[in-house]
């Protein structure tokens, strides 16, 4: 798996002018295009709770509605109930419903990792953005109790030669995507052609980035277990 260093070196073969920091530095833009690359809903980036195996809680106060998430999460999925926690479960089979849990529509059931889940529908969320964090924000009050969602984690930026690129060492990704796409944001900073690099990037390259991001055992299911309550 090549560095981030060398990575720049080989670029700098044909970008005449450019540094591999600094001024005119290719490592921001080894950086930029690794999160056009890896920035997507993909199941290796999932977000997890190293202590407990589960996804991420949120830790939910009454009438309290908006939520800020990690900084390393750019964007939540799903908002979540485990079926396993009966009162939490009644946020959503009384108040929000006024039906049991064994009527739950399959459309709200889930299985991750041997666990069911409760989809909430009475939340948005928010991307994240350069000056804010992803948001979780509820729409009715979600009382104290602890919700799970589904959240993507952003690869670890690239702020120097010496922090290499976070994308899978697997069929010589780096060479087939990360330099590739790096490559095309020089030229699209030579020569302005932007919607022809990103075109470039997001249609040909990102695509077989997110199918090895997808690929392997992530635990799903979709055989929902009816619930007894």
């Amino acid at each position: 798996m090549p560095s981030t260093k060398q990575i720049a070196r080989w670029l700098q073969l044909n970008a005449n002018g450019w540094n591999i920091e600094g001024v005119k530095g290719i490592v921001p833009l080894i950086n930029e295009a690794q999160n056009i690359l890896m920035q997507e809903e993909s199941e290796q980036t999932l977000s997890f709770d190293s202590s407990t195996g589960n996804f991420p809680s949120i830790e939910t106060e009454e009438g309290v509605y908006e939520y800020d998430m990690p900084s390393n999460i750019w964007r939540v999925s799903q908002v979540l109930i485990d079926v396993r926690d009966t009162p939490n479960l009644s946020l959503i089979t009384n108040s929000e419903y006024g039906i049991n849990s064994v009527e739950l529509p399959p459309t709200m059931r889930y299985m991750y990792m041997g666990r069911e889940y409760i989809r909430v529908l009475n939340a948005k969320t928010i991307d994240r953005t350069y000056n804010n964090n992803c948001k979780v924000r509820f729409f009715e009050d979600p009382q104290v109790a602890t919700y799970y969602y589904r959240g993507y984690t952003l690869p670890t930026q690239i702020t120097s030669a010496s922090i290499n690129p976070s994308l899978p060492d697997s069929n010589g990704m780096h060479m087939r995507a990360l330099v590739p796409a790096t490559a095309k944001l020089i030229e699209a900073f030579q020569n302005n052609t932007w919607d022809e690099a990103l075109a470039y990037i997001n249609m040909e390259l990102k695509p077989l980035v997110q199918r090895m991001m997808n690929s392997g055992e992530h635990g799903l299911s979709h055989t929902v277990t009816r619930m007894e309550f």
